[in-house]
């Protein structure tokens, strides 16, 4: 059943439930109100899932437990609320969960280290809280995970670097502490990375400069000391941002071998010396800002035609 993008209105029916042999469900971007039905866990044959962008209100239902034929699950940009309930931990076949953008509170379910075919976990804006699970270490397919814009608490834990496959992972603007793993050092695949906006309170661990896959990372509004340690050459390295953190010492000279950068800020930090002059050679840098520092000597003459 397709009947995506139109302007429906009105509540789910809860009849929905005696279709089934339904495989494929697609309501998104319709002006759907009211709760889910319980009754959609009766569609014990549907692979694919998309309620996104309606107007959802009410708890994603225990019964959605039910559907272990799920491959792809998305109730994103609802304003569904409560917490994700633990009987989610049944969907062993989901593969993409994306919730998204509602205003779901509470703890990610430990039940969630069960879902083991899972690539794709977005979980971003909402009102999240508690630590990160220990079981999320147990995901061993995750490509991308995005819980992002939440009030998480806690430690970054240490398993998260057994997630090899990671490609992305943003834990933006959330309330975690302490350092950040030096297991991260083992996710070779991992091109984005975002931790900005937590109260990270450590130093910079020097394997985060050795990913060499790496070609966005934003650590940025953290607690971060001392020194910014080197990062490894990167043919793909585009964008950096380090800006208010307690970060010291030289603007490190290997910076000027990411040819590639496009973003640079290093601003509000303590940072002294001068200015490496090899900075003239980024050819394709766009945006720089190293204010709020304590730099001194003279401006490289070529960066004054940097944007």
């Amino acid at each position: 059943m397709n009947i995506h993008g139109n302007i429906l209105s009105g509540p789910i029916p809860s009849s929905i439930g005696q279709l089934t042999n339904l495989t494929s469900l697609h309501l998104s971007s319709n002006q759907l109100n009211c709760s889910i039905p319980l009754e959609i866990g009766k569609l014990q044959n549907l692979v694919d899932m998309y309620i996104d962008q309606n107007i959802l209100s009410g708890p994603v239902p225990s019964s959605i437990g039910q559907l272990t034929n799920l491959a792809t699950l998305d109730l994103s940009l609802n304003h569904l609320s409560g917490s994700i309930p633990p009987e989610i931990g049944k969907l062993k076949n989901l593969v993409e969960m994306n919730i998204n953008a509602n205003i779901l509170s509470g703890p990610i379910p430990s039940s969630i280290g069960q879902l083991t075919k899972l690539t794709h976990l977005r979980l971003s804006s909402n009102r999240l809280n508690s630590s990160l699970p220990l079981e999320i270490g147990k995901l061993k397919n995750l490509v991308l995970m995005d819980l992002g814009v939440n009030s998480l608490q806690g430690l970054i834990r240490a398993e998260i670097g057994d997630l090899t496959q990671f490609d992305y992972l943003d834990l933006r603007h959330n309330l975690l502490t302490g350092k950040i793993p030096s297991s991260i050092g083992q996710l070779m695949n991992l091109f984005h990375l975002d931790m900005s906006a937590n109260q990270i309170n450590d130093t910079i661990p020097p394997e985060l400069g050795q990913l060499s896959s790496l070609a966005h990372l934003n650590l940025s509004w953290n607690q971060l000391l001392d020194q910014v340690p080197p990062i490894k050459f990167v043919f793909e390295f585009r964008y950096l941002d380090l800006s208010r953190n307690l970060l010291s010492g030289l603007i490190p000279k290997q910076l000027e071998h990411l040819r590639f950068l496009e973003y640079l800020n290093l601003s509000n930090n303590y940072l002294n010396g001068t200015i490496p002059t090899g900075l003239t050679n980024l050819l394709y840098l766009r945006h720089l800002d190293l204010s709020h520092n304590n730099l001194s000597g003279k401006v490289p003459y070529s960066l004054c035609y940097i944007e």
